[in-house]
């Protein structure tokens, strides 16, 4: 099978578009999994002052 330049260019740009797709798609499910990880989280400073939790360690 030859390849035009036309069929090379077609392939080119269909390549493309799928790694846009992917890459989209890699970013929306890091963000869904960072929102997942924030909202499970709980902040230092929060438990210290809101609980009035002291810091400590013990043996």
């Amino acid at each position: 099978m030859t390849c035009t330049k036309d069929y090379r260019e077609h392939i080119e740009y269909t390549f493309h578009a799928f790694c846009k797709v992917v890459i989209r798609n890699a970013t929306i499910t890091a963000a869904r999994a960072r929102s997942r990880k924030y909202k499970r989280e709980i902040s230092l400073e929060y438990l210290t002052e809101e609980n009035h939790y002291p810091l400590s360690t013990a043996d």
